[in-house]
């Protein structure tokens, strides 16, 4: 007999709200394994002590976490999906007949706290995973990637404040000597430079760097400015911005076309794929001029630091390397035309601070970047002229030039430790941490695009987003825990009625 529902409404129902969420489920988990308390010390300050009470600070993070753990990217449907469903209700702390915030609530309380506060927020989280054991420092991993601006191409228009090039071929010779003159500038020790490559530990920073506290590197690598014909073809973000978000940037990458993005740079550390540092920039912000700021934000000694090679400049060698850290990041390298001699095949002199070249012919020190930190080495004419490898070194100009940094023996340092085993079998194992950690942010967690506008937005979202991912690396560990606890206690047990021995070897 085929049955029919009827739906029969009664007078009085017997529920309770806490037997209707299972005991597996994962807000169980969530309310387990972080207590929220502290939030209301980091939101006292943005609270009134007269007036009606507020929600409270601890439901709208809750509120928060459950959009970001299921990726509900709508805080309208955020909302409502609160008031529906109910393991949401329970965890928020909501019973039945209690109304749940309005939608409006989030985007307020957002704009009040700014990004200070999710920054808090995100290192206590982080500091939950330190103490639970999950970050070692052992191995870093670090990586950006680009993400999609909530601003349509079509919002593209010319920037006023866009620089105009105005210069005269000989005003811009005439700069060109004056930056880079023959002779370092005062700011620069010439003895000091000199000895560099024979100090094989780091050298005293007092004259190549600026003199503070902090021991980090204050130069780095200038942008790059184009010319203006270039700048005006390709769109640069010197002339143009978006209209609905200036903030972000104009990207080009092959396969995703032209778009407005940010970029999301992390740090995951090796033991327990936990996030340890985020920073938002946007997008055309080079990935290499964020290590420093990534590292200052580590809770815990780093050991090592393995990216790719967008992070192997001069700058970043000498910063882990003076840090006392290992850098696992292969050389950026430009593309290098065929059959042309490899810089490889030149010598250096340390003693005489010169090259040789495979000729046996001298190539001088004379003229330093104070821009980019380089020192160039240069052949004379008539040695170059007469010179039979001519044809393979340098076949279009006069003569054959090469640029050293000054801190090219943290360079040479590096390239040593790239020929060792742990560095090689850390580049191959990166991709498996830092990729698949932004691949489970963009697909499970709502980041593949920025769905506010400005840097400050875009970075809440991104803390939050880490914050939500570490929070799942410490349930799986718990859950881990719990999981070998009991399987110790089941064989205690049974050595225990067996009559056996019950301590374990």
């Amino acid at each position: 007999m085929m049955g029919k529902k009827k739906l029969d409404s009664k007078l009085f129902y017997s529920l309770c709200l806490e037997d209707l969420v299972p005991e597996d489920h994962i807000v169980r988990e969530l309310e387990k394994t972080v207590d929220l308390d502290f939030v209301r010390d980091l939101c006292k300050d943005y609270y009134s002590h007269t007036g009606q009470p507020s929600v409270d600070p601890i439901v709208i993070f809750k509120m928060m976490l459950l959009g970001y753990f299921y990726g509900i990217v709508s805080e309208r449907r955020l909302a409502e999906d609160c008031g529906l469903n109910l393991a949401f209700r329970w965890y928020i702390g909501y019973d039945f007949d209690e109304p749940t915030p309005h939608h409006s609530v989030l985007s307020k309380a957002r704009a009040r706290f700014g990004k200070k506060v999710f920054e808090e927020f995100f290192n206590r989280i982080l500091k939950i995973c330190v103490e639970k054991g999950l970050v070692k420092g052992e191995k870093l991993f670090a990586d950006g990637s680009l993400i999609r601006a909530n601003a349509s191409i079509k919002s593209l228009i010319p920037r006023e404040d866009a620089p105009i090039i105005s210069v005269s071929p000989q005003e811009y010779v005439k700069r060109v000597f004056e930056e880079n003159p023959v002779y370092p500038p005062d700011d620069v020790d010439n003895d000091e430079i000199k000895k560099h490559n024979n100090d094989s530990v780091g050298m005293n920073g007092t004259s190549l760097y600026k003199a503070n506290n902090k021991d980090t590197l204050q130069h780095r690598d200038p942008p790059r400015v184009f010319r203006a014909s270039y700048r005006k073809k390709h769109k640069s973000n010197l002339d143009y911005m978006s209209k609905t978000d200036p903030e972000s940037s104009y990207v080009y990458r092959p396969g995703m076309g032209r778009k407005f993005c940010y970029k999301n740079h992390l740090t995951v550390d090796s033991h327990g794929r936990v996030i340890t540092a985020v920073v938002v920039t946007p997008g055309a912000v080079p990935e290499d001029h964020v290590l420093e700021e990534l590292l200052d934000k580590q809770p815990v000694e780093v050991k090592e630091v393995c990216a790719d090679s967008q992070y192997g400049s001069a700058q970043n060698y000498a910063l882990c390397w003076r840090r006392g850290i290992k850098p696992s990041i292969p050389k950026r390298t430009a593309p290098r035309k065929k059959n042309l001699l490899p810089v490889e095949k030149f010598v250096y002199d340390s003693e005489k601070d010169r090259y040789i070249c495979p000729n046996g012919k001298e190539l001088r020190r004379l003229t330093y970047e104070k821009k980019t930190r380089r020192w160039h080495y240069r052949p004379r004419v008539k040695d170059c002229r007469i010179c039979p490898l001519k044809q393979s070194c340098c076949p279009t100009t006069q003569i054959r030039s090469l640029v050293r940094p000054v801190e090219q023996v943290y360079i040479d340092k590096a390239m040593k430790w790239l020929q060792t085993e742990k560095a090689k079998s850390s580049l191959k194992v990166r991709s498996l941490y830092i990729e698949w950690i932004f691949a489970e942010a963009k697909t499970l967690h709502g980041l593949e695009k920025i769905h506010y506008r400005g840097l400050e937005k875009a970075t809440i979202q991104g803390l939050m987003t880490a914050s939500v991912q570490n929070i799942k690396r410490l349930v799986t560990e718990i859950r881990r825990n719990e999981k070998a606890l009991k399987l110790f206690f089941r064989w205690f047990f049974k050595k225990s009625t067996m009559g056996t021995n019950c301590i374990p070897a």
